[in-house]
């Protein structure tokens, strides 16, 4: 009669591997030896391997063991404060030399994120620049001014009107008058240098001369006389010398012109004032009453307004009075009395264009005394 005996095959068969525990009780239970549970045949994989974790312990790996790198913790940065950081990089790039190379700190708790919470405060160290050094205080300088005289609206001729008549006025070709200078900047303020005045008749003149080659001048210059509130002033004084033949032909020695030029931004406009002015006296050694000017006065103010950064317009009043040889002290006459509106157009930092038209003041308002012209200067050095 089989016996059951469950607990000491157990111990038996712990003792033994998967195999051959499957083997002996498969052949217990046939012979009819023993009464061998269904689930110790079913399953002995599975007991084997309890066993087997149980007993048999893991192999330790031959292979190093590897550390893991410790990765630092990122804060995310809101998209707001990511631009920030992107436009200063590239507003302060990456120096090669390391002892140029600051730390750079940008708050950003004023910053919002897209849901609306305030970013982190963020720490870069991200190279800064080194400020340029400022310009120098000296050096040479020169510029080029262009006036172009032009005709009238009416007629577009060859010759500039007479506003009195508005007549063609024959010793008036179109011309253009131009002023080349070349200077030193001593002084932070201070320059001064030579200047060349020439005539350009696009007709012959009253005497057939095209070209004409002015008197040449000595000037000083001083800037920033007054600098303050928008307010501001310079100063030039110009030596000239009697070096063409129409200047010993009347009997000239030389000329003196001083000139003043103030400017003022009106604080929180677009609109600025200007004021320029000069006076002209001549030296003349020999001369009689009433047969020419011995000094004359010019007067321009104005008034712009600025419709972008490089484009303005402008509206202003020239008033240029002479006095003759012999004539009281104070008693001068008006030459030239005009309204002039214009523009302004910067066409490159150190480069304007001003087209303007002349309206006379003196006499009606028509077509054939209304002048066109332009202005147009350019600071080469």
């Amino acid at each position: 009669m089989p016996c059951v005996c469950e607990i000491e095959v157990e111990i038996v068969v712990l003792k033994l591997n998967t195999r051959t525990k499957w083997m002996i009780l498969s052949t217990l239970a046939l012979t009819g030896t023993i009464v061998v549970a269904p689930a110790a045949l079913a399953q002995p994989a599975k007991a084997a391997r309890k066993v087997s974790a149980k007993k048999t312990p893991a192999r330790k790996s031959k292979a190093k063991k590897q550390t893991p790198k410790k990765v630092p913790l990122v804060k995310k940065v809101a998209p707001s404060a990511r631009a920030h950081l992107v436009q200063m990089n590239q507003l302060q790039p990456q120096s090669q030399s390391q002892s140029q190379t600051q730390v750079a700190t940008a708050s950003t708790s004023s910053l919002k994120n897209s849901a609306g919470s305030p970013a982190p405060e963020i720490t870069t160290t991200a190279a800064v620049q080194p400020a340029e050094s400022p310009k120098p205080k000296t050096g040479y300088e020169s510029g080029l001014t262009v006036y172009f005289y032009g005709p009238d609206v009416a007629r577009w001729g060859a010759y500039q009107p007479d506003t009195a008549t508005g007549e063609y006025d024959y010793t008036s070709p179109i011309q253009t008058e131009n002023f080349l200078t070349f200077g030193y900047k001593f002084a932070e303020n201070w320059s001064t240098g030579v200047g060349v005045p020439t005539l350009l008749n696009f007709s012959q003149d009253d005497k057939g001369k095209s070209f004409v080659l002015e008197e040449p001048y000595l000037y000083l210059k001083r800037g920033k006389v007054i600098d303050s509130g928008g307010l501001t002033l310079s100063l030039q004084a110009n030596l000239y010398g009697a070096m063409s033949n129409a200047s010993r032909n009347e009997n000239d020695v030389g000329a003196l012109r001083l000139v003043e030029n103030f400017g003022y931004d009106i604080p929180g406009s677009r609109f600025s004032l200007g004021f320029y002015m000069y006076q002209h006296g001549y030296l003349i050694y020999e001369a009689t009453t009433g047969s020419r000017q011995d000094y004359r006065a010019v007067f321009y103010p104005s008034v712009s307004y600025k419709i972008t950064p490089t484009i303005a317009g402008s509206l202003a009043y020239a008033n240029k009075v002479k006095h003759s040889v012999g004539d009281a002290q104070f008693k001068t006459n008006n030459s030239v009395s005009i309204i002039e509106p214009g523009m302004s157009f910067d066409l490159a930092p150190t480069v304007n264009l001003s087209p303007w038209v002349d309206f006379s003041v003196n006499h009606p308002v028509t077509a054939d005394r209304t002048v066109v012209g332009l202005t147009f200067s350019w600071t080469l050095l």
